[in-house]
This record gives structure tokens, C-alpha cells and sequence, in this order.
């Protein structure tokens, strides 16, 4: 896995340099090439920031379109055709079309002395009046309870930041071509309940940590994405990593959540990290004008995509989870989609992938798709051109 996430680093490079000139537009910094050519000429340096304000402006539209401030662009609601309703309306229909044919019957049955006939169909009318009654009460229940789950989503939504998350998505899909959001996962929060404690004929009460789990999103940063890149599209993608860059604080932290094997990240603390800082990092600080050096950092790589029965046997047979050995599937058709963090060759979690259905957890969302790539095109390079003819007619 280490070998494959740097053979998708590799592929990537002509994507980076792109983002990197796109970067560099954004902030209204010419190429290095240029800049040292203007520069050792002592020409004019002078870069009109068009880009800059057409980014912003798309930024702003997208987000006012997608995410508004005063409503939702969501919402749950019972199906157009829900099979209650259909079966409610049907029903009403044969009450009120046999309504005056039964009423007539009734009517024929008393004329000829026979009152138990007209009894029974009257009774017979009744019940279907009465069941469809019911049914409308379950169309009304239905729709109580989409509007019910609707507030408890926005809830959930609301406490997560999914629209501020969404809008950094809309930023780096603008500024670089492609955008990414995480989601959903589950948060390891806490929170502090009071909680009633009866010792003898006293009740006091005991402030407890208690957990709170809640769905979670989060914005990827596009430098550490690293899909499939044999991939044209989302669904033709066999796995994907995220490198997450920490210090020993992040590595600690990880060591909190459930799942993680504390002693390999007690061994990589002892260890202290064997790479240094990505070079697009510094190239971005120099944009900047920021010439400071990082420190190096551990390259904590996170893997969602498939493995082969063996190799998932081997994993848990090596951390010791013979339960879960147990239950994989024999069957050589059966997917195995997991979710693997290792770092510097060491396993540091192993898990099944969290969805049933099997979709990534990553969404992508490109300001312009490139049929041939998982990442799309921004702003600063659909407008490299008319930035360049202006500030050549400038200088």
C-alpha cells in the first residue's frame, strides 16, 4: 500500500504543477520563469489581478446558489407516488362510485322485505369508509414523520458546520478545479450530562462525561487526495488515500479514538518521522513570500478500497481479531472494502468500510469536469490566457 500511495503521488505531478501556476495567478505572482526573466531585465513586474476577483465572484455565486443563508436546498418528503396514498385513493374512489349503487341495493332490499341484505351492504360500505380513514391517518403519519426527520437532519447538519464546510469545498473547486468533501462519519464527541445518584435516602447529582456520537463532514484538503488515477470518473475509481500530515500532538490524538493500535503509534513516537515536508508546501510558503522551513511531519496515510480474502486474513490474524476472522466470507466474488491507516510501515487501524452500500466516502466536486481526469479545471486556468493578454498590454 505504501508503494501504490506513492505511485499515485507520482502520477499526479502534472495535475500539482498546474494547481501550483494556478496558485500563483490567484495571488497574482507571475511563473518563476517569468518573474526571474522581468526581473533581471528590470522590466515591470506589474500583474493586474483579474483572476483573483473573477474567483471571488464565482465563489459567491456558486455558494448564494447551492448553500443560502436563509433556507435549505434540501428537504423529505414522501414519495410523489407513495403506495399509501395510492392505495387511500383507490379506495376512497370505489367508496363514492359504489355509494349510490349500494344505496340503491339497500333500498330494493327493504322494497322486497329483506332488511339483513340491506343491513350488510350498509355495514359493507362502513368498512370500506372506515379503512380508508385509516389509510389517510397513515399518509398523515408518514408525512408528520418526514417533517420530524427533516428537523432532526438540519439539526444534526447545523452542529457539524455542513454549510461551511460546503463553501471551502466551493473555494478549492474554484480556485484549483476540484473540490472534496468527506462524509458521513461519525464524530467521538463528548458532552457533560447531570445525572440523579440515590445514596440512602439522599439524591445528589453527579456531573458525567458521556459520549455523543454525531454525523460528521469534513473538507479534504485536494493536496492530500490521491484517488485511483487510472480513473475517469468517480465510479470507475478502485480505492483512494489522503495523507494526513501530523506531529507527535496528531499522532497522540489519534491514539484516543477508538480502533487505533496505541502501540504502534507508541513505537512511531519513539521512532520520530523518517520524511520531510511535501515540496508543494514550501512552493505554496513561497508564493507567500513566507521562507521559513517546516518541520518534518509523519506522513499518516489513510486507504479505503478493496483487499483479497488472504490479505484481509493475514491483517487480523496479525492483530489478533479472530472474531471478525470468523465471519469473512469465503465466497471469491464477495468484496472485502476496508479502511487501512498505516504510517512509515506500520499498521495503525484496520476497519470494514462503514457504508453497506459501498460508496466512497469521498465526494468530489469539480467547477469544471475534465473527461479524462478525476480532477477538474478552476478558474485561474480557464482564464490563464485573458490573464496573460492583460498583463502583456499592461507592461
Amino acid at each position: 500500500l505504501s508503494q501504490k500511495a506513492l505511485d499515485q503521488v507520482a502520477k499526479r505531478q502534472s495535475i500539482e504543477d498546474r494547481w501550483l501556476e494556478d496558485t500563483r495567478q490567484y495571488h497574482g505572482r507571475y511563473d518563476q520563469q517569468t518573474e526571474a526573466h522581468l526581473k533581471n531585465e528590470r522590466k515591470s513586474r506589474v500583474f493586474v489581478k483579474l483572476t483573483r476577483a473573477k474567483t471571488h465572484a464565482w465563489e459567491a455565486r456558486l455558494s448564494d446558489m447551492l448553500f443560502p443563508t436563509d433556507d435549505k436546498n434540501w428537504g423529505v418528503r414522501p414519495t410523489p407516488v407513495p403506495t399509501l396514498s395510492a392505495a387511500a385513493k383507490d379506495l376512497m374512489k370505489r367508496v363514492k362510485a359504489a355509494g349510490p349503487e349500494v344505496a340503491a341495493q339497500a333500498n330494493q332490499a327493504l322494497a322486497s322485505g329483506d332488511p339483513q341484505a340491506a343491513d350488510a351492504l350498509a355495514q359493507q360500505v362502513n368498512e370500506e369508509a372506515e379503512r380508508a380513514k385509516q389509510l389517510q391517518a397513515e399518509i398523515e403519519e408518514a408525512d408528520r414523520r418526514a417533517k420530524a426527520m427533516e428537523r432532526e437532519i438540519e439539526d444534526q447538519l447545523v452542529e457539524t458546520k455542513y454549510n461551511i464546510r460546503c463553501r471551502d469545498v466551493i473555494h478549492d473547486a474554484c480556485k484549483l478545479g476540484t473540490g472534496i468533501m468527506k462524509g458521513p462519519m461519525v464524530s467521538n464527541r463528548t458532552k457533560r450530562e447531570w445525572r440523579k445518584v440515590t445514596q440512602g435516602e439522599r439524591t445528589l447529582h453527579v456531573m458525567e462525561v458521556v459520549n455523543d456520537p454525531r454525523p460528521e463532514y469534513r473538507r479534504v484538503d485536494p493536496w492530500n487526495y490521491f484517488p485511483d488515477m487510472s480513473a475517469t470518473c468517480a465510479d470507475d475509481k478502485e480505492f483512494e488515500f489522503e495523507r494526513h500530515l501530523m506531529n507527535k500532538k496528531g499522532l497522540r490524538d489519534l491514539a484516543k479514538q477508538p480502533g487505533f493500535l496505541k502501540d504502534a503509534i507508541r513505537e512511531l513516537l519513539e521512532e520520530g518521522p523518517r520524511e520531510t515536508v511535501p515540496t508543494y508546501l514550501a512552493q505554496l510558503r513561497e508564493v507567500s513570500d513566507i521562507n521559513e522551513s517546516l518541520e518534518p511531519r509523519y506522513h499518516v496515510w489513510e486507504f479505503h478500497g478493496t483487499l483479497e480474502k488472504e490479505e484481509v486474513e493475514l491483517i487480523l490474524s496479525a492483530i489478533g481479531d479472530f472474531e471478525q476472522l470468523q465471519e469473512i466470507q469465503v465466497d471469491p466474488l464477495e468484496e472485502h472494502r476496508v479502511i487501512i491507516w498505516f504510517c512509515q510501515n506500520k499498521l495503525l487501524k484496520f476497519a470494514p468500510h462503514p457504508l453497506d452500500s459501498g460508496d466512497s466516502l469521498y465526494s468530489i466536486f469539480n467547477f469544471e469536469k475534465d473527461d479524462t481526469s478525476l480532477f477538474g479545471s478552476g478558474v485561474p486556468y480557464l482564464m490563464r490566457d485573458s490573464q496573460a493578454a492583460v498583463n502583456g498590454a499592461w507592461r
